[in-house]
């Protein structure tokens, strides 16, 4: 790190790395050369964004999150599964399908809900959108993480 340079949580800022997330996209400098077209990515970035947030599905999203908000237990316990489910997903544990029925069973009077079933579809919908979104942009962008 330069000596004049703020030390930096930034997890992106590791190897000593000159950019910072707030400098604008004209101020970023690697190695002494400009990232040229930053300006540009950002903008199309901004534009996908708007796009998203104008769309059907955002919207069904949304509109599905505020009925759930009005019923605050029933949002709780949703949101319970969902963590639940995400843990499930991120960890190895015993047995999957074991674990996946037993959440399943645990969270079913939740899980019949027209609410939360309206509001977990909605949501999963988002995701696969926004995860098929990732997978055209790193398609072809050469990044190595064969370490993970």
């Amino acid at each position: 790190m330069e000596k004049d340079e703020e030390k930096s949580d930034d997890t992106a800022n590791y190897y000593g790395s000159r950019l910072s997330r707030n400098r604008t996209a004209e101020s970023w400098k690697v190695y002494g050369g400009f990232m040229a077209n930053m300006t540009d990515i950002e903008n199309k970035a901004r534009e996908l964004a708007e796009l998203i947030i104008n769309g059907d599905v955002y919207k069904r999203y949304l509109a599905a999150k505020e009925v759930m908000l009005q019923q605050p237990e029933l949002k709780n316990r949703a949101d319970e599964f969902r963590k639940r489910n995400f843990e499930m997903h991120s960890m190895e544990c015993g047995n999957p399908s074991e674990v996946r029925t037993n959440l399943m069973r645990e969270f079913s009077d939740v899980l019949k809900n027209s609410v939360v079933k309206e509001y977990l579809d909605s949501e999963i919908v988002l995701c696969r959108m926004l995860q098929q979104v990732n997978k055209i942009v790193n398609k072809d962008i050469d990044v190595d993480i064969s370490f993970m």
